[in-house]
């Protein structure tokens, strides 16, 4: 689970690397965000490039967690690294390719099908 502190990887080309989180919004205040919640998040490193700043505020999107996801039909899935995916306030993306996988129960929310389209694959 996502908790506030907590440093994670940004998963698009938006110009982030690595973001800590500031505040989970819309979870269990006790257990924490999991995938598909948003966030705010500080950057704390940065590619070169890119037109974001060090230690600015930003939304993001939790797509991948460590911790083991159980789904209805008996598989389980997780991942390796905590990552995330920079948005705006109106749920859209700040970049224009996402690296990797997310989850699946992802693609069934409407504002969030031009996130999923970005990434390569859904599990």
């Amino acid at each position: 689970m996502i908790q506030m502190g907590t440093v994670l990887r940004a998963m698009d080309n938006s110009g982030a690397k690595r973001v800590k989180c500031i505040k989970p919004i819309k979870c269990s205040k006790k257990l924490g965000a999991k995938g598909g919640d948003r966030i705010l998040i500080s950057l704390k490193s940065i590619r070169t490039d890119k037109k974001l700043k060090r230690g600015e505020l930003h939304w993001s999107l939790v797509t991948r967690i460590k911790k083991i996801k159980k789904r209805f039909d008996g598989s389980c899935i997780w991942f390796n690294f905590n990552n995330v995916m920079v948005i705006n306030l109106k749920r859209s993306p700040l970049s224009t390719r996402a690296f990797g996988p997310i989850y699946m129960e992802l693609k069934w929310e409407k504002d969030l099908r031009k996130l999923v389209g970005l990434a390569g694959m859904t599990v």
